[in-house]
């Protein structure tokens, strides 16, 4: 009787330890991906404002317009992706790019901010050349990101939809 517990018991636990890293990562992608849902409707928010801003806000008004809608926005993205704290290896590192991706155009919004607020630098040409690389630079990560999102995607999931 107790070699029928024991082994039923053994049997067990090596079935939860066997189905819970391939679950819990998956369980974790599950959540990952709200998060990055909301991020990204965070990032779409900003993206129309910057092009609203380019589109019909005067450069009089452009200093506010930072102060006011697209700093604070940055702020409240880079806030949100920081306090995601992934568990599994795999989606820490994926976050780790997108939080750089982020910091890239954090980067890049504060020294557009900065030739917005001195118009008579001498150094605005090598300015405006740093804030386009930054900008570059997360377009390049946000890319990084959407490959590796996709990879992570096809290994923990069976079907074609997170679970």
């Amino acid at each position: 009787m107790i070699k029928k517990y024991l082994s039923m018991m053994s049997m067990v636990i090596l079935a939860s330890c066997n189905s819970t890293g391939a679950e819990s990562i998956n369980d974790e992608l599950h959540d990952y991906r709200n998060d990055w849902q909301e991020l990204q409707s965070m990032m779409d928010e900003f993206y129309d404002q910057l092009d609203e801003s380019q589109r019909n806000v005067r450069y009089p008004e452009l200093e506010a317009f930072y102060e006011e809608e697209l700093l604070p926005q940055l702020d409240e993205m880079a806030n949100y992706a920081e306090d995601i704290e992934p568990n599994h290896e795999e989606i820490r590192e994926l976050h780790g790019i997108q939080e750089e991706a982020i910091e890239k155009l954090e980067m890049s919004m504060k020294i557009t901010y900065e030739l917005v607020n001195d118009e008579d630098s001498d150094n605005s040409i090598d300015n405006s050349v740093q804030a386009g690389e930054y900008m570059a630079e997360a377009e390049d990560l946000q890319l990084r990101f959407n490959e590796q999102w996709d990879a992570l995607f096809d290994e923990y999931n069976e079907d074609d939809e997170v679970k």
